[in-house]
């Protein structure tokens, strides 16, 4: 089959996981010889490096909503945007629109039905139970998602969920997340150097890889924290680390909690990084504590770098860590068997570093780059044919 004309519709490029995903397998499609352009709806930021050095044509249409309500200003914009992204799909003429996250597979579902000049392709990554971040969002969303040609879940829960409201499972594919392992391997070499480098060498480290937001969990982790004591540690040095940036007042508020549970010394906030590689080749235990969840980056990151991982039993998180064999699974807000998992990972050296290797291994076997490059293929190939 010759290689179509793909344009995929996103937000903008801060970070983030769909941001990092796109950033990871559109480079591998072109060099593969797809014809490829981005629309995007938001800000640039630094996921959208890879993409333009792969020569990748981004075309930046941003909003121009000046509604204040939070509950209105979502359909506004997609009302401001419809035009201009018509515009762009009549000149680029690609056989496929694939659309990333709610506003976007929205807008393709409308333009779709305006003019139905390429096969409608959505990505859904996160869980129908998210709360709408605009006025019917999710019904909007689901709308397109029954008028697309493939809908393409990123996780075996949203599969389900999805199949349950009503998409068409002939429509329906499941396809994960991937992931280049190699950068994080070669990272691991330099562990006891890093470890020196970041002033770690006596401790163990669980790392938390999540943008500071409400839902990421953060809070839940500081509670589950307050409620041990050194002894519970069995007199282990430990610490935390959180990688990711967010709103200034959430912030603001977690750095003051620390404060007020006496874990300065124990919490630590990097901010946004680029030496992800480095810093968790340096690190233990991965941490990802999500109230929802689509499919995260973080926790195959965490795998990539030969971590187990303690994560929120939601969303992919239940396809990328076995319980008790790669990790450990924990219900949200559950901090009393949150604590037990931390004091479980400090007190037996053994078990923890068998689960990394496990964690490395099933990642190759299932989560790798190539697979999910293929995956996105046969979808191309199945609906031109």
């Amino acid at each position: 089959m010759r290689k179509c004309r793909i344009t995929y519709l996103t937000g903008g490029f801060s970070v983030g996981g769909t941001e990092r995903h796109l950033a990871t397998i559109l480079p591998r499609l072109k060099a593969k010889g797809y014809k490829i352009d981005l629309i995007s709806l938001g800000p640039d930021g630094p996921m959208s490096r890879p993409i333009k050095d792969a020569g990748i044509n981004i075309i930046p249409i941003h909003s121009k909503s000046r509604i204040s309500i939070p509950k209105l200003r979502g359909f506004s914009a997609i009302l401001t945007q419809l035009t201009e992204v018509k515009a762009v799909l009549r000149d680029l003429s690609p056989d496929i629109l694939h659309c990333f996250l709610g506003v976007p597979s929205i807008l393709g579902g409308l333009l779709h039905i305006a003019s139905p000049s390429f096969e409608l392709v959505i990505s859904k990554r996160n869980q129908l139970s998210r709360p709408d971040s605009f006025f019917k969002e999710g019904a909007m969303e689901l709308f397109a998602m029954k008028r697309a040609k493939a809908v393409l879940a990123h996780s075996t829960v949203v599969r389900d969920e999805l199949l349950k409201a009503g998409v068409y499972g002939k429509n329906l594919w499941l396809v994960h997340n991937g992931i280049n392992a190699e950068p994080y391997k070669l990272a691991k070499l330099k562990r006891e150097d890093l470890r020196r480098r970041f002033g770690w060498s006596q401790d163990i480290v669980f790392v938390m890889l999540a943008n500071l937001i409400p839902y990421k969990g953060h809070n839940f982790l500081l509670n589950a924290l307050s409620k041990l004591s050194s002894s519970d540690f069995g007199g282990n040095p430990w610490r935390v680390v959180l990688i990711g940036t967010g709103e200034k007042e959430y912030e603001t508020f977690l750095r003051e909690r620390v404060r007020q549970e006496k874990l300065t010394a124990k919490v630590s906030f990097l901010g946004g990084r680029e030496d992800i590689p480095e810093i968790l080749a340096a690190c233990d235990i991965g941490l990802l504590l999500s109230e929802h969840e689509g499919f995260s980056n973080a926790v195959l990151e965490y795998m990539a770098s030969g971590l187990p991982t303690i994560a929120t039993g939601v969303g992919g998180n239940i396809d990328a860590v076995k319980d008790d064999s790669t990790g450990k699974l924990i219900e949200f807000s559950d901090d009393v068997k949150l604590s037990s998992a931390f004091v479980e990972f400090l007190s037996d050296d053994k078990k923890r570093i068998k689960m990394g290797h496990e964690a490395s291994h099933y990642l190759e076997s299932n989560f790798s780059l190539n697979k999910c490059v293929a995956g996105y293929e046969n979808v191309y190939s199945e609906i031109l044919h």
